[in-house]
């Protein structure tokens, strides 16, 4: 069984071995007792962050207890502390903003994207790539003109690979969103991630929204998993936050997004 947060940045900003100690805790919590469970974070990289490419290359160094080993397949490591016994994987991604202001995530490929382009390339350049593209719920950003792209997309997806994505930032009061229901109702999977924003402490909440897999391979993590979330071969697990804390955190974000203006 692997339980894996969809959507997960770990910022500059982060203390790295908060926000993996933190995410293995949530993710391992989420089975019962006995149960064998892998827990994966799959990282959604916007284009000043670059993480896993760091990591590989070296430039990034795990901290104190923390190594890592390259998976059977490109796109993923191994990240352990036996220490804490902790035990992750990771698989490369990355955050893409479409020239029509939608973010689009690009899971499961170690390839490069570029923000500022049109959206069905974007979409079509990430299958091109083997990634799966992910039309991701953010607060405010599927209403009006983006709206009606997003209804467009979805209309038009037919056979192609498309998933939509959830976030625990969509308040665990509120209903679910009629583009999202839209989506559901022509067959598009719909994926759970924490989507931890980029000030220093929010790492505290990856790992806390996710789904829950039996098909998974760590002989093929990168494929069964891409697989798996293609064929919607899984269910959700965990909890998006209470409406006080997205508040919290959405408040939070401002003060970065003012501070770096």
């Amino acid at each position: 069984m692997l339980i894996a947060d969809t959507h997960v940045h770990l910022y500059p900003a982060y203390d790295v071995a908060v926000a993996l100690t933190c995410a293995h805790r949530h993710l391992t919590a989420m089975v019962r007792g006995g149960e064998s469970v892998d827990a994966a974070l799959l990282l959604t990289e916007r284009y000043d962050c670059s993480f896993y490419r760091d990591v590989i290359s070296g430039r990034q160094t795990l901290p104190s207890g923390f190594s890592f080993q390259p998976a059977a397949e490109p796109g993923a490591l191994v990240i352990e502390n036996p220490s804490a016994s902790i035990r992750l994987w990771l698989f490369a991604g990355r955050q893409v903003v479409t020239r029509d202001g939608i973010e689009v995530l690009a899971l499961l490929t170690e390839a490069e994207f570029y923000d500022r382009h049109d959206t069905r390339e974007t979409l079509d350049r990430i299958r091109a790539e083997g990634g799966l593209p992910v039309l991701s719920w953010s607060p405010g950003k599927w209403l009006g003109r983006r709206g009606a792209v997003i209804r467009s997309l979805i209309d038009e997806s037919g056979e192609s690979v498309l998933a939509i994505g959830d976030t625990a930032m969509r308040p665990c009061c509120w209903p679910t969103p009629s583009l999202m229901r839209r989506g559901r109702e022509r067959g598009l999977p719909v994926l759970a991630g924490s989507d931890p924003l980029p000030f220093a402490g929010d790492e505290v909440s990856t790992g806390r929204y996710a789904i829950r897999t039996n098909a998974f391979d760590p002989q093929r993590p990168v494929s069964s998993l891409r697989a798996s979330l293609c064929a919607g071969n899984f269910s959700i697990i965990g909890n998006r936050d209470p409406l006080p804390r997205c508040v919290r955190r959405w408040v939070g974000n401002q003060r970065v997004r003012k501070a770096a203006a």
